[in-house]
Parts: structure tokens; sequence; C-alpha cells
């Protein structure tokens, strides 16, 4: 949800640069190909009109079980997730943890974020 406020054009492209790394095909391809692409996941190569009243609109922000399955797969054999690196600083995550989005982002920019760069917060 974070990359969808901070990045709203770009959103689903990010989702699927993320996804992707993590090892998951799009829906309906290669190792995903029961997972039919028009079901409209994050993984699928078509993007929808968004459309409120569209049943399809909710999958947009789920991963199909094709997705959920490749993470558990892939994931399972790296190393690297499974233990925590020597970069890690605990006191700069606690810090981190503790701040509110209005500690970290003006209402002015939350407001940009949600409303685009021409909003502007007047309450």
């Amino acid at each position: 949800m974070a990359l969808a406020v901070l990045c709203p054009i770009h959103r689903h492209m990010l989702n699927l640069l993320i996804t992707s790394s993590l090892g998951a095909e799009h829906d309906g391809e290669k190792e995903a190909i029961d997972c039919k692409a028009e079901d409209y996941f994050i993984m699928t190569r078509r993007v929808p009109t968004l459309d409120r009243n569209r049943v399809y609109i909710r999958n947009s922000w789920l991963f199909s079980n094709c997705s959920k399955d490749s993470f558990k797969t892939k994931l399972q054999h790296k190393e690297c997730v499974k233990h925590p690196g020597r970069v890690f600083n605990v006191d700069e995550w606690t810090t981190y943890m503790t701040k509110q989005a209005g500690d970290v982002f003006t209402p002015q920019m939350q407001c940009m974020f949600f409303y685009g760069p021409r909003s502007a917060f007047t309450g």
C-alpha cells in the first residue's frame, strides 16, 4: 500500500517489478499458466480500466494463487530471507517504527500523494 500512496502513477509497474524479483511469473504464462490474466490480479500483463462498479477491481490489489505458490516455493530455498543480515540496526529500526505518517510527511505532502501534485491541504 505504501508504494501505491507514494507512487500513484506507477504503482502497477512497481508491483510487477518487485514481485517479479521475488520469482513470480505473469498470470497466464509459464509457471502461472493456471491463473487467468483476465482475472486481473497484480501479476497480470493486462491493466484494466479502473471502475469501482466492476468485480475485478478487487483483484488488482491481490496476488493470484499462482503468485503465492511461486513465492513460497522460491523463497524456501533463499537463505538471504531466512536470516537477518549484518546490516540490520535495531536502534534505527526502532526509531523508524515509532514514527507516524505525519512525522515523516507533512499534511500537504500527504494530500499531494493522494490527490495529485496540484492539490492543497486546507485543513
